[in-house]
């Protein structure tokens, strides 16, 4: 089950991940980044692939095996 990791100290809070793709990251308290909660299902998996490669700073990173 794959998951999306969020590095907060790499994380510049640009917002750009919850403003691109707001099903799967959405803006926390202090505009911290929260991604959403449990595993992704394919359609998500293929949105979060996009959302790491589109992370200005490489914080976003996907955990797990894919199924």
């Amino acid at each position: 089950m794959t998951r999306i990791r969020i590095d907060l100290d790499r994380c510049t809070k640009s917002g750009q991940c919850y403003y691109l793709v707001p099903g799967l990251v959405r803006r926390g308290e202090d505009n911290d980044p929260v991604p959403v909660a449990g595993p992704l299902d394919k359609e998500q998996l293929a949105e979060a692939e996009s959302l790491v490669d589109s992370c200005p700073t490489g914080a976003i990173a996907l955990v797990g095996e894919p199924r």
